[in-house]
């Protein structure tokens, strides 16, 4: 549990030119001076199986459950939301070695489900709790998929010297009907390419 006791400034943000999206000029609203308090809470239990089918062949399986809970609160302006999310994932790899390099392939599954979700508005920055926490609060309590699919090579130099790289595919999806604000429901989607280069001596 976190608890906060000093003062807290508020702040909105003002569109400095509507040529450019992401400028902001930020303006203090005002301040809270009463506690805040955060109770944050994850539970996890992971599952996996590997199988070598030969000298150069190695499968593996896993899955795993994850549980997150939000409660958080201030005392002044009587705020409150809590939040439980439960998370089910899923993911296989296949693993080929050789003496110099190695390639691996894995995919994985994840569904994040919100059980409980409830916020209560903000008495005194009621317009900072429409323009900001709200939005953000209900894209939080949203059941997303995620999707991975990643990429790995290793080559050994000599030694434990080693390079590699790592391409990520990924995608994320909701429902559209979970995020509706002023009458408008947005859409959710969202695709992903990362690529990682590394040494290891």
């Amino acid at each position: 549990m976190t608890t906060l006791k000093e003062k807290e400034n508020r702040y909105s943000y003002n569109r400095v030119n509507d040529d450019f999206s992401g400028v902001y000029d930020y303006v203090k609203k005002g301040e809270i001076k009463k506690p805040y308090v955060l109770d944050e809470n994850q539970y996890r239990i992971e599952v996996s199986t590997t199988y070598r089918h030969s000298q150069f062949w190695l499968y593996s399986l896993g899955v795993s459950y994850q549980k997150d809970s939000y409660d958080e609160y201030y005392k002044q302006t009587l705020f409150k939301s809590q939040l439980d999310k439960q998370t089910p994932k899923a993911e296989a790899k296949v693993l080929y070695q050789k003496q110099k390099y190695q390639v691996g392939v894995g995919v994985s599954f994840e569904a994040q489900k919100s059980q409980k979700a409830f916020t209560q508005e903000d008495t005194t920055f009621q317009s900072l709790y429409q323009e900001i926490y709200l939005p953000a609060f209900r894209y939080r309590t949203m059941d997303k998929n995620y999707l991975t699919l990643e990429l790995d090579y290793i080559y050994s130099l000599k030694e434990r010297q080693q390079i590699g790289a790592r391409f990520t595919l990924g995608k994320l999806w909701a429902d559209k009907s979970e995020l509706i604000l002023n009458d408008q429901a947005y859409k959710v989607r969202a695709h992903q390419v990362y690529m990682s280069l590394y040494f290891q001596f």
